[in-house]
């Protein structure tokens, strides 16, 4: 470990003495991210790692799904178990599915009874932007946040747009959304997608069944923006999604649906409130075996105070009340079903500069476990004109879920002689907790930019089932460590985007690997802008291997393409080849991943 890190540490240095002795200038051209502090900042003066995937990325990748956008992310590892709208987790620097705090237009929408995201059920048509933050930031929205934060913004775009996909495994999707008005703005999308798939599994699974794994998908949305005046604003904004996926062994029936409104005062240019409030409804329906319901109210305050030029002080308080249940529809029983609520209060406060500094803290009360305090600090500096430094330290923690509290388990006995109830909840879990400390290096030239990021993160009372009969408890403890270097270069018509992770996550009371985290992965796109809108990219991703359930997955590789092609008027055809090379291999041993496939749209945008 220690070699890594000093091998790791050296690089970064190397990457600082490099460019500062070629930097000139920076460019300004920064995006605006809003994720790593709550208030508005470029990415550059962000004192953590961030990313944002635009929706000209979404647009030149031709991406089928999220899937596919974030898993050529730094840091992110993503393993689907089978092909699109199948189950599938996220781990962000190695932490676990349910350790990234997900956010759809500032609203938590991770499922209250597993703790993790359904991600087989947003349509990218809904999005206009993601915003990725690595590293915790439970010092501003509390549980969950302990690996980072990926928050999707939804698009509200003007005009008329629509899409009209075929593909592979009989694969059709149409999108359209539209949006009109100044002032008051009213936007509206929905989304239809289907396919007869391929088989999920493999004859290395125990479910093996050779039939195809379908889906069909639906998901529709609107909103309403208004100015009411230079100091008021006020939004409202909801989407419904419904996805029917079939598994080798049954058939998924997954729901959800969000709603949340907003009001923003800015009395004037150095002060601004905003208020929030939210309902998430989630459902996952396993065909004649059980029916998994959450439902959460929320409700958020926020004031935004410019200090003098160059510092921002943020307050705010949120609460939340989230209710799960679990019936058997088999048995026609209820599992379970029980309610918990959080409520939080945090402040921020940071300057900027050729050096700055940030101060978060935030204490939740949490109805099952009582009070939990967070923190975070972090110190940057210029060098140069273009190179930015940072170190930051900062600690997080998880709640444990409704399943993991609450859950009375199941009666394997007729496998496991004795064992019922078997992978019960506990209520009596205390949340897991972490601390990171990362050093991080930022350069954009011109249209170069270069980041590098080195951390190390302990978590504490890591939750597993692993009790008696398997029941929920607070076992061990676990360390990630790892270097994610990224290159982004714009030449002319020519954008090449390059991500490198080296990474390692581990138990560390027995020094084993944690299952399904791979050690290292490569990610490189080239993409080549057309005359009118078009463009041409190809991409490959390369993985090392990684430790499952009793067997070691090989490493792996694979190369797609895309492209746009303008036609007449406003309309283009557009294409994609997944996996060109056809390489044959798994992420989650007995499950097949995407052989080479092919998807051509038809595309008509009104601006």
């Amino acid at each position: 470990m220690h070699k890594f890190f000093t091998a790791g540490l050296l690089a970064c240095l190397g990457v600082v003495v490099s460019i500062s002795a070629i930097a000139q200038e920076s460019d300004d051209d920064n995006a605006i991210v809003v994720t790593a502090t709550r208030s508005a900042q470029t990415a550059d003066e962000t004192l953590a790692s961030v990313s944002v995937i635009s929706r000209a990325d979404i647009e030149n990748t031709q991406a089928e799904s999220i899937v596919e956008l974030l898993q050529h992310q730094a840091g992110i590892d993503i393993l689907r178990s089978g092909g699109p709208a199948q189950q599938t987790s996220l781990f962000m620097r190695g932490t676990n599915s349910d350790h990234t705090l997900v956010l759809i237009d500032g609203m938590r929408v991770s499922s209250a009874t597993t703790g993790a995201f359904q991600w087989e059920n947003i349509s990218l048509n809904e999005i206009e932007r993601i915003e990725i933050v690595r590293g915790p930031r439970s010092a501003l929205y509390g549980s969950e946040a302990i690996g980072g934060v990926i928050q999707i913004f939804t698009r509200k775009n003007p005009g008329a747009d629509t899409k009209i996909t075929q593909g592979s495994f009989a694969t059709y999707g149409i999108d359209t959304s539209a949006g009109f008005g100044e002032r008051n703005q009213f936007h509206v999308n929905a989304s239809h997608h289907q396919a007869d798939g391929f088989s999920a599994t493999n004859s290395n699974s125990y479910s093996f069944n050779a039939d195809n794994d379908g889906y069909v998908s639906d998901s529709v949305g609107m909103g309403f923006d208004s100015r009411v005046s230079d100091a008021l604003s006020i939004g409202v904004n909801g989407q419904y999604s419904a996805t029917d996926s079939d598994f080798d062994t049954g058939r998924h029936e997954s729901r959800q649906q969000r709603t949340n409104a907003r009001m923003k005062l800015t009395p004037n240019s150095n002060t601004a409130v905003a208020f929030s409030v939210g309902l998430f409804d989630d459902e996952l329906n396993t065909v004649g075996s059980s029916l998994i319901s959450t439902a959460r109210q929320s409700l958020g305050l926020q004031w935004d105070q410019a200090v003098g030029r160059t510092q921002i002080l943020t307050l705010g308080a949120d609460y939340r009340r989230d209710r799960g249940s679990n019936i058997d529809t088999f048995a026609s029983t209820t599992v379970f079903d029980n309610t918990v609520d959080n409520a939080g209060v945090f402040i921020h406060w940071g300057n900027s500069g050729d050096q700055s500094l940030e101060l978060s803290g935030r204490v939740d009360t949490h109805s099952q476990f009582g009070s939990h305090t967070t923190g975070q600090i972090a110190w940057g500096r210029k060098l140069g004109s273009s190179t930015r430094a940072y170190v930051s330290y900062g600690t997080g923690f998880k709640a444990a879920d409704l399943n993991e509290l609450y859950h009375p388990g199941f009666d394997y006995s007729a496998y496991i002689p004795g064992c019922n109830p078997c992978y019960a909840g506990n209520p009596s879990l205390r949340p897991e907790r972490s601390s990171n400390i990362e050093l991080g290096l930022k350069n954009t030239l011109g249209q170069q930019q270069i980041r590098s990021s080195i951390y190390f993160n302990r978590i504490d009372d890591l939750i597993d089932f692993q009790g008696t009969n398997y029941q929920a408890i607070n076992v061990t403890k676990a360390v990630m460590y790892g270097l994610e270097l990224g290159y982004r270069n714009k030449k002319g018509p020519w954008t090449l985007d390059s991500n490198l992770t080296l990474q390692r996550a581990l138990d560390e009371a027995t020094g084993q690997a944690l299952l399904r985290r791979p050690n290292g992965k490569l990610s490189t796109r080239l993409i080549r802008r057309l005359p009118q809108r078009g463009s041409f990219m190809t991409e490959m991703l390369v993985s090392s291997g990684h430790a499952d359930y009793g067997v070691d997955i090989p490493a792996y590789s694979v190369v797609n393409l895309a492209a746009i092609f303008p036609l007449a008027g406003r309309w283009s055809i557009e294409g994609r080849i997944n996996n060109l090379m056809d390489n044959r291999y798994q992420v989650i041993w007995g499950y097949n991943t995407t052989p080479r496939s092919y998807l051509v749209s038809l595309h008509y945008r009104s601006q």
